[in-house]
Order: C-alpha cells, then structure tokens, then sequence
C-alpha cells in the first residue's frame, strides 16, 4: 500500500511538472509578451555576465583580503608560541597548523574560485 502512495505521488508530481513546463513553454513563444521577454533577455544577458563577473572579483578580492589577515594572525601567534613551555607549546603549535591547515584549504578554495571564467554565447566570447 505504501508502494502505491509512493507510486501516486510520483505521478503527480510528474504532472505538475509537466503543467509548469508547458505553462512557461507557452508563455515564452505563444504569447507577445514572451516576445518581449525573449527579446529583452537577448539584449541584456550579456550585462548580466558582466555584473556576474564583477561580482565574482569582488568575492575572489574579498577571500584574498580575509585569507591574507588570517595568515598573518597565524604566524604571530607562531611567534608568541615559541616563549611558552614545551607541553603549552606543542599543544598550541598543533591547534596553530591545524588553523594553518584550514587557511591552506582556504587559500585553494579562492585559488578556484578565481580561475578565469568565459560565457559562451552562440559559440563568441562575451
């Protein structure tokens, strides 16, 4: 019985899937305004790349900005480390390069997050 609710719903949802899909499709080349609208987003898609693009530098300048400051909090805390007795010390130097660690990661992390990206339109660099 539970089968068969699980197989209703799916059903159902296929449906309503394929009512919203056809409502779009229908919107989008049956009506005039869909016209305009398919005509306006071919006029200014290419303005929202571009602000995408911004955007993106501006997070990538921002993780470099926090990355840099961790680092550097990371090695004064190396620094006063290295005046505290041994047990102390080892502790803390392991808490330290686990942190080292982790701004590691995050310094991939904005690595990839910054290799150049290209939009494709029809084939033509935006």
């Amino acid at each position: 019985m539970c089968q068969n609710n699980k197989h209703s719903s799916g059903i159902v949802l296929g449906f309503l899937a394929g009512a919203a899909i056809g409502a779009g499709a229908t919107l989008l080349f049956g009506t005039e305004k869909g016209k305009k609208l398919r005509r306006d987003f071919r006029e200014n898609y290419p303005e929202f790349f571009t602000k995408l693009d911004d955007v993106l530098e501006d997070t990538k300048e921002n993780l470099d900005e926090q990355y840099e400051s961790i680092a550097e909090q990371v090695a004064k805390i190396k620094e006063e480390v290295s005046g505290m007795s041994d047990e102390a010390s080892i502790t803390v130097k392991e808490k330290v390069n686990n942190l080292g660690a982790a701004v590691e990661s995050l310094g991939e992390k904005i690595q990839e997050v910054s290799k150049p990206r290209r939009f494709l339109r029809s084939g033509k660099k935006l």
